[in-house]
Protein backbone atom coordinates (compact mmCIF):
# COMPACT_ATOMS: atom_id res chain seq x y z
CA UNK A 1 0.00 0.00 0.00
CA UNK A 2 2.96 2.86 0.81
CA UNK A 3 4.63 1.64 -2.84
CA UNK A 4 1.02 2.51 -4.34
CA UNK A 5 0.60 5.76 -2.37
CA UNK A 6 4.70 7.08 -3.14
CA UNK A 7 3.96 6.33 -6.96
CA UNK A 8 0.65 7.98 -7.46
CA UNK A 9 0.29 10.63 -9.77
CA UNK A 10 0.05 14.18 -7.82
CA UNK A 11 -1.29 15.52 -10.66
CA UNK A 12 -5.29 14.75 -12.59
CA UNK A 13 -7.04 16.41 -15.36
CA UNK A 14 -10.52 16.15 -16.29
CA UNK A 15 -11.88 17.82 -19.66
CA UNK A 16 -16.08 17.64 -20.23
CA UNK A 17 -16.60 19.43 -23.64
CA UNK A 18 -20.18 21.45 -23.49
CA UNK A 19 -22.88 19.95 -24.92
CA UNK A 20 -25.05 22.89 -25.31
CA UNK A 21 -23.78 24.20 -27.94
CA UNK A 22 -21.59 21.93 -29.33
CA UNK A 23 -19.95 24.86 -31.59
CA UNK A 24 -19.78 28.53 -32.12
CA UNK A 25 -18.56 29.98 -36.09
CA UNK A 26 -17.22 33.17 -34.69
CA UNK A 27 -17.81 36.55 -36.63
CA UNK A 28 -14.87 35.67 -38.33
CA UNK A 29 -15.62 32.59 -39.93
CA UNK A 30 -13.51 30.41 -36.66
CA UNK A 31 -15.21 27.76 -34.92
CA UNK A 32 -15.00 27.69 -31.03
CA UNK A 33 -15.70 24.75 -28.83
CA UNK A 34 -16.06 25.54 -24.69
CA UNK A 35 -14.70 22.61 -22.12
CA UNK A 36 -14.96 22.43 -18.43
CA UNK A 37 -11.73 21.76 -16.96
CA UNK A 38 -11.18 20.42 -13.68
CA UNK A 39 -7.63 20.27 -12.33
CA UNK A 40 -6.46 17.87 -9.51
CA UNK A 41 -3.53 18.85 -7.06
CA UNK A 42 -2.88 15.76 -5.16
CA UNK A 43 0.38 16.66 -3.22
CA UNK A 44 0.45 18.55 -0.20
CA UNK A 45 2.22 21.77 -1.20
CA UNK A 46 0.39 24.21 -4.18
CA UNK A 47 1.73 23.92 -7.85
CA UNK A 48 1.37 26.12 -10.85
CA UNK A 49 -0.15 23.88 -13.26
CA UNK A 50 0.00 24.36 -17.32
CA UNK A 51 -2.41 23.76 -19.96
CA UNK A 52 -1.73 23.23 -23.13
CA UNK A 53 -2.30 21.54 -26.53
CA UNK A 54 -0.20 18.17 -27.74
CA UNK A 55 0.66 18.77 -30.97
CA UNK A 56 -1.88 18.12 -33.91
CA UNK A 57 -4.80 20.96 -34.30
CA UNK A 58 -3.74 24.24 -34.62
CA UNK A 59 -6.16 26.13 -32.32
CA UNK A 60 -5.90 29.17 -29.94
CA UNK A 61 -6.62 27.82 -26.32
CA UNK A 62 -8.42 30.86 -23.89
CA UNK A 63 -9.80 31.09 -20.58
CA UNK A 64 -10.68 34.11 -18.56
CA UNK A 65 -9.79 36.55 -21.19
CA UNK A 66 -6.24 35.35 -21.56
CA UNK A 67 -5.50 33.72 -25.49
CA UNK A 68 -2.58 31.91 -26.28
CA UNK A 69 -1.50 30.21 -29.90
CA UNK A 70 0.53 27.27 -31.23
CA UNK A 71 2.42 25.74 -28.05
CA UNK A 72 1.83 27.95 -25.19
CA UNK A 73 0.18 27.19 -22.24
CA UNK A 74 -2.26 28.54 -19.76
CA UNK A 75 -1.18 28.53 -16.05
CA UNK A 76 -3.36 27.76 -13.19
CA UNK A 77 -2.33 27.67 -9.32
CA UNK A 78 -3.83 25.07 -7.55
CA UNK A 79 -3.79 24.96 -3.28
CA UNK A 80 -2.31 21.56 -1.78
CA UNK A 81 -4.97 18.62 -1.79
CA UNK A 82 -7.28 20.55 -4.00
CA UNK A 83 -9.22 20.55 -6.99
CA UNK A 84 -10.08 23.92 -9.54
CA UNK A 85 -12.15 24.33 -12.14
CA UNK A 86 -11.91 26.45 -15.02
CA UNK A 87 -14.14 27.08 -18.16
CA UNK A 88 -11.64 27.15 -21.58
CA UNK A 89 -12.47 28.17 -25.29
CA UNK A 90 -10.43 26.34 -28.31
CA UNK A 91 -11.10 28.31 -31.60
CA UNK A 92 -9.62 27.10 -35.32
CA UNK A 93 -10.03 28.51 -38.45
CA UNK A 94 -12.81 26.83 -39.61
CA UNK A 95 -10.66 25.38 -43.10
CA UNK A 96 -9.08 23.03 -40.44
CA UNK A 97 -11.78 21.58 -38.92
CA UNK A 98 -15.06 21.86 -41.07
CA UNK A 99 -17.65 19.66 -41.31
CA UNK A 100 -15.75 16.81 -38.74
CA UNK A 101 -15.00 15.93 -35.16
CA UNK A 102 -10.85 16.26 -34.34
CA UNK A 103 -8.87 14.57 -32.11
CA UNK A 104 -7.74 16.90 -29.51
CA UNK A 105 -5.18 16.10 -26.60
CA UNK A 106 -5.40 18.15 -23.70
CA UNK A 107 -1.60 18.34 -21.29
CA UNK A 108 -1.62 19.53 -18.25
CA UNK A 109 2.47 19.59 -16.83
CA UNK A 110 3.82 20.81 -13.45
CA UNK A 111 6.82 22.13 -13.35
CA UNK A 112 8.97 21.20 -9.93
CA UNK A 113 12.48 21.91 -9.09
CA UNK A 114 12.95 17.94 -9.02
CA UNK A 115 11.29 16.92 -11.90
CA UNK A 116 8.31 17.49 -14.50
CA UNK A 117 5.22 15.81 -14.42
CA UNK A 118 2.79 15.56 -17.16
CA UNK A 119 -0.99 13.88 -17.52
CA UNK A 120 -3.02 14.13 -20.84
CA UNK A 121 -6.81 13.82 -21.57
CA UNK A 122 -8.45 13.14 -24.82
CA UNK A 123 -11.69 15.01 -26.14
CA UNK A 124 -12.69 15.70 -29.64
CA UNK A 125 -13.32 19.55 -31.71
CA UNK A 126 -16.74 19.80 -32.85
CA UNK A 127 -17.27 21.77 -36.28
CA UNK A 128 -19.97 22.76 -38.93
Amino acid sequence: MVTVYANRATIGLNVLHDRNPLHVVMSDGSVRNAYTIRILNKSDRPRRLDLALAEGLKATLSANGESLRDSAALSFDVDADQTFEARVFLTAPQADVSGRSTPVVFRLIAKDPTDVEVTETRDFFDAP
